[in-house]
């Protein structure tokens, strides 16, 4: 198979045309972007053109790159970082540039928006004017979540918000306010939640998105300077975290769990395709990576999380 009947075939059966269309140029970006395998000669008959032929494994990320490519992954960095949480990728320098690249640009898109803060008050204590600016730069939650229910408390967001933009956390109020939310979801789920696995998950992203040059520990820190083997880790509860669900022939817990967080996990599903790729697979990476470089611990508590829903 040549580039250009690869290309074809893609652009068939993923549907891209116009712009979105892969060609013999794109291919070859894929393969110097080191996201997809070289095609192999596999023989060639006496005065014509060799033949070429690629591994299943190398079909299958072409058909997934185009996807990504509809999705509108198609920057080098973000093609390569996302190649990366899904399959991983061999030049390990170069999958840490592009995740670093790309969640500084997430980042200040963010704190564009996020321009209210707490400011060191307790949420009681500003204004309620204040109150509706920081529920609003947070944006809304899907309608869908809402219904689960899964809203949560706009203090839990707002102190959330103000952890990851300074490194500050008020790690008891937030895990008291992840009990109170569990417990809405799924009472069977709060009660095998340890407290200290919530305060955990509470100082996950303490310093999150704040800037290299105004706080210690921030998460462009961690991205810049986290050992291969912590961005590996990192990278397998990733995937964990992302393609969660409850098996329908799970026993034990999950298989008396309430309706509220099948509901959760459904819609969740239903949403895969948005909130795999973009600044959600960036931050969820960043911050499950961030938490393990912060907490040694912390990658055994997701799991376990994840084992539990």
């Amino acid at each position: 198979m040549t580039n250009q009947e690869l290309a074809d075939h893609l652009n068939e059966a993923v549907g891209l045309t116009g712009k979105e269309a892969v060609t013999v140029n794109v291919v070859r970006q894929w393969v110097g972007w080191d996201v997809l395998p070289k095609a192999q000669p596999i023989g060639q008959a006496f005065g014509k053109a060799p033949e070429w032929a690629r591994q299943d494994t190398g079909l299958e990320r072409a058909v997934r790159l185009s996807e990504l490519r509809k999705l509108g992954i198609r920057r080098k960095n973000a093609v390569v970082a996302q190649a990366y949480f899904e399959w991983g990728h061999p030049d390990f320098e170069l999958a840490r540039e592009a995740v670093v690249s790309e969640f500084i640009k997430w980042r200040e898109q963010l704190n564009r928006r996020q321009t209210t803060t707490l400011g060191g008050k307790n949420f009681q204590e500003v204004s309620s004017a204040k109150k509706r600016a920081i529920k609003t730069q947070l944006g809304p939650l899907d309608q869908r979540f809402v219904d689960a229910p899964f809203e949560q408390a706009p203090e839990l967001y707002a102190l959330f918000a103000d952890a990851a933009r300074t490194g500050q956390v008020e790690a008891s109020q937030i895990a008291a306010l992840l009990a109170e939310g569990l417990e809405k979801i799924d009472p069977k789920i709060a009660n095998l939640m340890p407290r200290k696995d919530l305060l955990a998950f509470a100082s996950a992203t303490a310093g999150l998105t704040g800037y290299q040059d105004e706080i210690a520990n921030s998460g462009e820190e961690t991205l810049i300077n986290a050992a291969a083997e912590q961005f590996e880790k990192a990278r397998q509860l990733n995937k964990i975290m992302t393609n969660i669900s409850i098996p329908p022939d799970v026993e034990a817990v999950a298989a008396q769990t309430a309706k509220n967080l099948q509901n959760l996990i459904d819609i969740r599903m239903q949403l895969h395709s948005q909130i795999s790729i973009g600044p959600w697979a960036i931050f969820q990476f960043a911050g499950i990576l961030h938490s393990i470089v912060n907490d040694p611990n912390f990658g055994q508590k997701l799991t376990d999380f994840a084992r539990i829903c």
